[in-house]
C-alpha cells in the first residue's frame, strides 16, 4: 500500500535545473507527486503547458492559476494548462562525509 495514494497513483520525478531554488527546491532533488490530486492554495503542483511539463507553486484564484517559482510570477487561464498531480514529498541527497 502506498502511504502517499492508497490508488498507487504516484511518480517520482527529479528537478532538472534551479529555477525552484527560491522554495528551497534545487537541481537534482527528486520529488513525490500525487496524480489526480487538485492543488490547494500554495502547493508545489505538475503542470502542463503547451506539451512541456514543470513543478510551480500553484495558487488557484478563480478561473485562473497564479504560478510562482519563488522568483517568477505569472497567472494563466485554467483552461490552458492541466495540473498532473500535486507534490507531496522531497528526496535531497546530502554529499557523503568525507
Amino acid at each position: 500500500m502506498n502511504i502517499f495514494a492508497p490508488d498507487g497513483r504516484t511518480t517520482t520525478a527529479t528537478i532538472p535545473d534551479d529555477a525552484l531554488e527560491a522554495l528551497d527546491v534545487r537541481a537534482g532533488d527528486e520529488v513525490v507527486v500525487v496524480h489526480g490530486r487538485s492543488p490547494e492554495h500554495g502547493d508545489l503542483a505538475l503542470i502542463e503547458e503547451d506539451g512541456a511539463e514543470a513543478i510551480w507553486k500553484v495558487y488557484p484564484e478563480g478561473s485562473e492559476l497564479r504560478l510562482s517559482t519563488g522568483s517568477v510570477h505569472r497567472r494563466v487561464p485554467l483552461d490552458s494548462v492541466r495540473v498532473l498531480g500535486v507534490v507531496v514529498g522531497l528526496l535531497r541527497r546530502l554529499p557523503a562525509d568525507s
